[in-house]
């Protein structure tokens, strides 16, 4: 920020002031002048030096202590700011505002929107609708949606056309998931002013959220034709890409962003689902081990680095990794059906009917959690027909025929345990419709039911 000469020269000549240990006269003016220059650089240490000196010359004046509960303000001083200003009798317009912000950042959303609505009666007529908008967008940041959609609808019917004011709605209604909405009002001022790269990146968020991801993609790319250097914009366009399952195209932004936060240990975890996906799971494997060595607390980077495990090292190494995760995370639904899967393939590779009775446990404590799952209903049936259970594999196997019954060999594995409950009936409809995708039907049936070759023609 660069300021006007003879501003500058103040605060050279107070700096000098300052640097030789001295005190001389500066009128209340200049020292709130200065005190301002120092908090809209940021500079909230000099500032703050700018004050004691301003209270050792005028002790008294309801000037410095107006600015003391701004300074207090930007340092985060919320409740020390409200008493100093609570203590000064007819503060001007713009110390009401302070006093306003201060409360709503302590969550007294409802004094805070008292003393607002009394600023709005006091400040410059000029300056009203930004002045609206800044409300908005202050509860909008305290996830306040509600109420500034009540200064926002206030503010529009003064400014109907105020694009500020417009946008502010659109992000109150995001949060609100009036996503429809949004989406409208955006566009309305990216006509009004198409070279606005966050207010694209935001359209382009509300269109992920709706698995509009084409469109959101289109979106970011606006963005990034004004904004090329934006990295979180690349980013969200790596995601897009990645649930459209175009897993080439999403690793170039993915890469392009760890360029610039090379510990983000999230995105790292998910470049490695995206090698993980084009099947380059060597790759895969080196990046979840990073992300971990960077943040162990990511259950994704351990499900996928032991999924990489299994091909690569084998079961028991998958195996042991997924039993670390268990561990730390002894609740967690994606790693038990993991840790399930790879205890069926051990029990499959060493005739093992105890690690075959861990899947299935895990697999029924996963259904506990969600019981209409089609693959959880399938597979631990699947284990219960092995297990001889067929009255409890059949009701499993029709949960998950009732959600998809285009699962493979579900119809068939459904028609081999009718035969085994004695409901030859049900055993040949089920069969005819396995006949219809699976050409061996038969022979996978009366492998485990050999004499039923009568039954079944």
């Amino acid at each position: 920020m660069t300021f006007e000469p003879e501003v500058q020269a103040l605060i050279q000549r107070f700096e000098n002031i300052i640097s030789q240990g001295a005190v001389q006269y500066l009128d209340t003016d200049d020292l709130e002048t200065i005190i301002d220059c120092y908090i809209a650089i940021d500079q909230l240490d000099k500032a703050r030096i700018a004050l004691n000196y301003a209270y050792r010359i005028h002790p008294a004046s309801t000037e410095i202590h107006c600015k003391e509960g701004k300074l207090l303000l930007m340092e985060g001083n919320y409740e020390e700011a409200i008493k100093i200003l609570d203590a000064i009798p007819n503060p001007e317009p713009d110390y009401i505002a302070i006093l306003a912000e201060c409360h709503l950042r302590m969550y007294n959303f409802s004094k805070a929107k008292e003393l607002f609505s009394r600023y709005l009666t006091l400040c410059n007529p000029n300056e009203l609708a930004a002045i609206f908008a800044d409300i908005a967008s202050l509860y909008n940041t305290h996830n306040q949606p509600d109420l500034a959609l009540e200064f926002i609808e206030s503010g529009i019917a003064l400014f109907p056309d105020d694009i500020t004011l417009i946008t502010e709605k659109a992000i109150a209604l995001e949060q609100t998931e009036q996503l429809d909405e949004a989406a409208k009002l955006f566009t309305t001022a990216l006509d009004n002013n198409p070279y606005q790269p966050e207010l694209w990146c935001m359209l382009g968020s509300i269109l992920f959220r709706q698995n509009n991801f084409t469109k959101a993609i289109r979106a970011y790319d606006y963005a990034l034709a004004i904004e090329p250097n934006d990295t979180l914009t690349r980013l969200q366009r790596g995601h897009s890409l990645f649930n459209l399952g175009l897993f080439n195209e999403a690793i170039e932004p993915y890469e392009e962003y760890l360029a610039e936060h090379p510990d983000d240990a999230v995105v790292i975890t998910f470049l490695a689902e995206t090698y993980e996906n084009i099947d380059n799971l060597q790759r895969a494997k080196e990046l979840y081990l990073q992300a971990l060595e960077i943040y162990d607390e990511i259950p994704e980077a351990w499900i996928g680095l032991a999924s990489c495990q299994h091909d690569i090292d084998g079961l028991i190494t998958a195996y042991e990794t997924i039993k670390k995760a268990d561990e730390k995370f002894p609740e967690n639904q994606h790693i038990i059906y993991c840790m399930s899967r790879i205890e069926a393939d051990l029990a499959a590779t060493n005739f093992d009917d105890f690690l075959l009775n861990q899947s299935l446990q895990h697999l029924l404590f996963c259904l506990e959690n969600d019981p209409e799952n089609e693959t959880l209903n399938f597979e631990a049936a699947n284990i219960l027909l092995q297990f001889g259970d067929y009255e409890n594999a059949i009701k499993l196997y029709e949960v998950a025929y009732s959600k998809n019954p285009f699962i493979e060999k579900l119809t068939l594995f459904m028609s081999m345990n009718y035969f085994a409950l004695g409901d030859t009936e049900k055993a040949k409809q089920f069969l005819d419709i396995a006949r219809e995708t699976i050409s061996n039907a038969d022979e996978i049936f009366l492998s485990l039911f050999p004499n039923a070759k009568s039954t079944i023609k």
